[in-house]
């Protein structure tokens, strides 16, 4: 719950930074809980943050995606592929 948290503030602007410590600070094997709308929000956060090129910003996005897969990995993989996530990133320029 406390990621998903953190990962709202930063949807309304109040940075990363949060999210980052939290993630070195522990290893983060707890299961976390996911909606479909946070991973909506999770997926224009990661175009907009590869829009600008900040690449350290999608590698917390990313471990971010990584930790609600192993949550659930099916209802995360149905998700995904729902949200385009997964054509995105096959896609190459």
């Amino acid at each position: 719950m406390q990621l998903e948290s953190l990962l709202i503030d930063a949807f309304k602007g109040k940075g990363y930074q949060k999210i980052s410590d939290l993630l070195q600070e522990r290893e983060t094997d707890t299961l976390q809980k996911y909606s479909s709308s946070l991973l909506s929000q999770l997926d224009k956060a990661l175009r907009r943050e590869l829009d600008r090129n900040d690449f350290h910003n999608v590698s917390l996005l990313l471990k971010c995606i990584q930790l609600y897969f192993k949550s659930d990995l099916q209802q995360g993989t149905s998700l995904f592929i729902e949200q385009g996530l997964v054509e995105k990133m096959s896609i190459t320029p």
